[in-house]
Order: C-alpha cells, then structure tokens, then sequence
C-alpha cells in the first residue's frame, strides 16, 4: 500500500430533486452525489454516462456543493483512471439495490461514489477495503475522518 500524500479534491453534492432526496434518505447523508475534482473540471458517473464537465456547470446545475480534499498518493493516476471511464453508462440499478444487500458492482457500469473511490484506489490509496468497494455510497467517503473541506 502506498503512502497517502498528495490530494485529490471530491465535489459533494444535493440538490431539490426527487432523486436527490431519495438517494439522501436511504443513505442518511447529506449528499447525494460525489465527483473527482481536479482544477477546473469535474469527471462523474450521472445518467446516461461517466462524463467529464467544467466545475461551474456542475455547481451550477447543484444548488448545495463542497468540495473536500482527499489525500492520494498519487493524483495522476487517479485522474487517469476516472479519464478511461468516460463514457461507460450510469449504473441506474444500483440505486435500486440500495433496498437490498446485493453487490451493485458492475466492470462495465459506474455509480457515482463507486466511480471516485475506484479512481482513488486505482492510485494505490486505499480509503476503504477492498471487499466492500461495492457498496460505497457519497455517505462513506464523506464520513472519512481525513477530510479538508472548502466551499
């Protein structure tokens, strides 16, 4: 395992949308949706598709954002590895696997706090184990004890 060191910001997000507050109860989290942040640009797994979008109009489209530090030990394969997910579809039933125990994972699919915690590991920083990459909702990563947050 490498040593964690240098940052990788996550953009957290909600907003007023049945969706959003869906996904918020069933998760019991103030967000319902995370993003890999690096400079101006934000990449994340929405429907139809993973998707890289300028900042601004991801802030823009959320009406409450903060965007948090995580540490890495290496952001430029983090960044790689969220770059090689464009444009692989949504994983949509996952959020219907939020009522169930079943494992959401899929190779070829991405849920949104799924995508950003694989790009995180992907680096060799492991934030959660192994066995459980899963299952991660926004609500794990932002219960992670070694956050900076920003707005």
């Amino acid at each position: 395992m490498s040593t964690i060191t240098d940052p990788i910001q996550v953009l957290f997000c909600n907003s007023k949308t049945p969706g959003s507050f869906l996904i918020r109860t069933m998760t019991w989290s103030d967000w319902s949706h995370v993003a890999l942040v690096r400079g101006n640009w934000a990449i994340e797994a929405v429907h139809p598709k993973v998707r890289m979008i300028d900042l601004k109009s991801i802030r823009d489209h959320y009406p409450s954002t903060i965007l948090v530090t995580f540490p890495c030990s290496d952001p430029d394969l983090t960044w790689h590895f969220a770059c090689s997910q464009i444009s692989k579809p949504y994983d949509t039933l996952a959020l219907c696997d939020f009522l169930t125990h079943r494992s959401w994972e899929s190779p070829d699919k991405w849920f949104c706090s799924e995508l950003v915690t694989a790009a995180i590991h992907a680096s060799g920083t492991l934030l959660f184990r192994p066995d459980s990459l899963s299952r991660i909702t926004p609500q794990h990563l932002w219960l992670l004890p070694f956050m900076e947050a920003s707005k």
